[in-house]
């Protein structure tokens, strides 16, 4: 079973509520949800995963937080994921 951490610009998020989905032998789906989301959580996210010793990292996303009126607002909640 492979061990996925998610990443914020490099530093592993230690109270991340986050779900892992086998999709295939070799494939993963994982997503994160943040709560009440501030200025603070904009960056780069992604996932390192490891099986058997080897460590894999999935593509980045980088979060944009602006005011209200756009799709994620400052204090709303936002998922991503990777795949």
């Amino acid at each position: 079973m492979p061990a996925i951490h998610w990443l914020k610009d490099g530093h592993r998020l230690q109270d991340a509520e986050s779900t892992s989905l086998h999709l295939g032998e070799d494939e993963l789906l994982s997503s994160i949800r943040l709560i009440k989301v501030q200025q603070t959580d904009m960056g780069w996210y992604w996932c390192l995963v490891s099986v058997e010793g080897i460590q894999f990292n999935s593509k980045k996303a980088f979060l944009t937080v602006e005011g209200k009126g756009v799709n994620i607002g400052k204090g709303e909640s936002a998922m991503l994921g990777v795949y």
